[in-house]
Order: C-alpha cells, then sequence, then structure tokens
C-alpha cells in the first residue's frame, strides 16, 4: 500500500484507481492517500436478483429453461422470498451471489419437481447458507466438471458406482494438494518452511510446474505467475489454507508465529474466521451463541476496535476495551454478566480446547466487525 501511496505522489499521476474487497484496506486507505474517495458498487435489488438467478438456472438446468416464462418466475420469487434472503448481507457480494446460486440450484434439482409442477417445502428447511456450506459446494461442483473434463465421461457416466469410488479417491488428493498449494500462496517463505515438511515442499514445488507447464488442470486454479498458483478468488486460497491448518493443528500449536501479532493482523482474518468455523463445525448451536453475544455488546457500544491476540480470556478481552469501560454502569452490568455467563457454556462445553478457544476469538472477531459496520452505517457508508 506504501507503494501505491508514493506512485500517486509521482507527478503527472492525476487519478490512481485500486479495488479491493469490502472489508480489507478502507482504513488504510483513508490513512495513507490523502484525497482518497471511496466508492461502492451498488446492491442487487430484488429484481436483479431474480434475473441473476433466472440467467444462471436456464444455463444451469434443462428443466427450468423448459417450463414456460410464468412457472419460472413464480418459482424464482418464491425462491427469493423464502430462500434467498437468507444470504442477507452476502448477497450484495456478486461471488457470493453467484457461489451460493451454485448450492441453491443444487437443492432445486432435489426438491423441485418440474414434471408436476410442485415442490418440496424440504427445500427450505434443508437451505442453511454460510461460507462452510457454500464454499465446498462449489469446489465440489468445479471438480465434478473437471473429472468430466479430463475422462470425457458422460454426467450419467459420472454417477456410476465404480466410477464414484475412484473420482472420490482422486479428488481427495487433488483437495489435499489444494490445501498446500493454498499455505503456498498464503504464507511467506519463511512461515512455509517451519509449517511444511521438505517433503511437502517439494511436492508443491512440483505441482506448481505441472500447472505452469498447463501439464495438470486444477479446476480453481487459473494458473501460475512468478511461481505463484493464481486461484479464481483469494477467498478460495483463504478457506483452502484454513482447511489445511485444521488438519495440521499440532503444527500450529508448535509455531510462534499463531501466536505473534504479525498473524493477528486484519489482512488474516478471513483465514483465522474459516479455521474457527471449521473446528467448531460439529457445534453449531455455539455459533449461534457467538452472534448473539456480540449483537447484545454491539446493542451497548457504537465504536470501532482492534481485538487483541489469542490466549486472553474472552471476559478479561472484552472489558479492556475503551469503548467497553465508558459504558454506562448498567449497561456494563449487564455486558459482564452476557460475556460471563457466556465464556461459561464455552468452558462446560466437550469442545476440546482448541475449540474453546476458537469459540472465544470468533466473539472478538465478530464483535469488532459487527461495529465496524454499525460505524460505517452511521457515517453514511
Amino acid at each position: 500500500m506504501q507503494y501505491f501511496a508514493r506512485l500517486a505522489s509521482l507527478e503527472g499521476i492525476r487519478r490512481l484507481y485500486l479495488s479491493s474487497r469490502p472489508y480489507d484496506f478502507v482504513d488504510e486507505m483513508k490513512h495513507i492517500f490523502i484525497a482518497c474517495k471511496l466508492f461502492h458498487l451498488e446492491e442487487f435489488t430484488v429484481r436483479d436478483r431474480i434475473c441473476f438467478l433466472h440467467n444462471f438456472f436456464m444455463a444451469e438446468m434443462v428443466e427450468f429453461s423448459e417450463c414456460n416464462e410464468r412457472d419460472r418466475l413464480l418459482l424464482l420469487a418464491v425462491l427469493d422470498m423464502q430462500v434467498v434472503h437468507k444470504m442477507k448481507d452476502a448477497i450484495s457480494i456478486p461471488l457470493f451471489l453467484y457461489v451460493g446460486s451454485i448450492t441453491l440450484a443444487l437443492l432445486v434439482r432435489k426438491c423441485v419437481y418440474f414434471s408436476d409442477e410442485t415442490l418440496s417445502l424440504e427445500i427450505f428447511d434443508r437451505w442453511n447458507f454460510n461460507k462452510l456450506q457454500m464454499i465446498p459446494n462449489f469446489v465440489e461442483t468445479n471438480l465434478k466438471n473437471l473429472d468430466i473434463d479430463k475422462t470425457g465421461a458422460t454426467d450419467a457416466v459420472s454417477f456410476n458406482a465404480a466410477q464414484i469410488q475412484i473420482t472420490d479417491e482422486v479428488n481427495y488428493t487433488l483437495l489435499q494438494r489444494h490445501f498446500l498449494l493454498a499455505v503456498w500462496v498464503i504464507f511467506d517463505k519463511a512461515i512455509r518452511a517451519q509449517l511444511l515438511s521438505g517433503h511437502e515442499l517439494q511436492e508443491a514445488s512440483q505441482y506448481i510446474e505441472y500447472l505452469a507447464e498447463a501439464k495438470e488442470k486444477a479446476g480453481i486454479i487459473m494458473g501460475v505467475q512468478d511461481d505463484v498458483p493464481m486461484f479464481k478468488h483469494r477467498m478460495f486460497a483463504e478457506y483452502f489454507a484454513a482447511c489445511w491448518l485444521r488438519q495440521n493443528r499440532d503444527r500450529v500449536k508448535q509455531l510462534s508465529y499463531f501466536r505473534s501479532r504479525s498473524y493477528w493482523i486484519k489482512e488474516t482474518f478471513q483465514i483465522r474466521d474459516f479455521f474457527d468455523r471449521l473446528v467448531l463445525e460439529e457445534s453449531p448451536g455455539l455459533l449461534v451463541g457467538v452472534v448473539g453475544l456480540c449483537q447484545v455488546v454491539v446493542q451497548a457500544s457504537g465504536h470501532q476496535h482492534h481485538a487483541g491476540g489469542a490466549g486472553a480470556s474472552l471476559s478479561g478481552s472484552f472489558m479492556q476495551l475503551d469503548e467497553v469501560k465508558a459504558l454506562h454502569p448498567k449497561h456494563l452490568q449487564l455486558l459482564k454478566r452476557a460475556v460471563k455467563a457466556f465464556e461459561g457454556t464455552i468452558d462446560q462445553s466437550k469442545l476440546d480446547p482448541a475449540g474453546k478457544e476458537a469459540v472465544k476469538r470468533m466473539a472478538l472477531e465478530q464483535f469488532m466487525g459487527r461495529l465496524a459496520e454499525k460505524k460505517r452505517k452511521a457515517h453514511g457508508h
């Protein structure tokens, strides 16, 4: 970012345009650039969403394309009202809407009976939009298309029992390579040398060569640039890296980097968020509790803060925040009771120590995100 700031100050350069994900560099841009103007893409309206789903389903589902226009629009309206709105803020992000549509298409195929123009109410119960549902479904679809492309098999043949077993084994190996390459992309050389074994480093290097020479198709990796695999979107690299960290938690615990300030920065937020969600995947009730606690806290405080690293108790971390200290005494007592009760629930749960730590980290991370969002809305951004 400092480089871009120097570039913008050069004589002859009138404007410098940068694009960023909403949660990445906004504050840093405001601080570094003297005259910084931020522009946001207009969010999709209901009409935009329905048009998007219409075009997506027309391209992906023959049954849908063969329906009459009235039935298509009726189905889309029902889905938008009863299903898509559960995506909440994510529907304003084109990538999320696209990947969420892939998941929705899978459910439509299972729950909508086009021949007799009916649908099963199961579609409303099974739709539970979250990142851990969305991204794996997207990856699975890409791998399936890659399998068909490689083998030349038809979609029907790909469901043969013997072929499924072979395909699953191949895809598992391919996924493990994605995990490895994501670690290569996300972490610098020094951290990789501590995280990965010599065999893993050699395997990653060899696979990158295959990709660079176009000997291997990797589905959601577009190619290689300067010996760095180029994922279709950084979020996929962050998700795969989090998957690798989850599989290798013993190594993570031993590496001081993951307890240092270098790791606890906003640029690694998505990795930490994915990692915590993966650890807590078997305890969805606690995830709901995290969000509920954050909502209580945000109602009592309206300022952004910066969460600290791991290791501190949840109540201790909250109480050290300046904005929390400034609360009205009644609100402060309410907050203390809420935080302690929630922390007690965590400590009494059946989660292992890593899981308990993940819940507490998520509470702080979600708190920070919700306060930042409230601050942006208050300032009309």
